[in-house]
């Protein structure tokens, strides 16, 4: 845990707007032995999935 940094849902929220990203997509993860406060986050910059990917010219 000392290397990690650990932030309320809506904590992350206002931190991620700040930033400029929306969010696409929360996962929390189940309540287990080992994990009880998880989650997985998808989040995106407004506009940037409409930018194609880089490929050979």
């Amino acid at each position: 845990m000392a290397l990690t940094t650990t932030f309320t849902i809506e904590e992350f929220w206002r931190l991620a707007d700040e930033c400029g990203l929306e969010p696409k997509l929360i996962t929390l993860v189940p309540h287990n032995r080992l994990d009880s406060r998880y989650a997985y986050y998808a989040l995106v910059k407004p506009g940037s999935e409409l930018v194609p990917p880089a490929g050979p010219q």
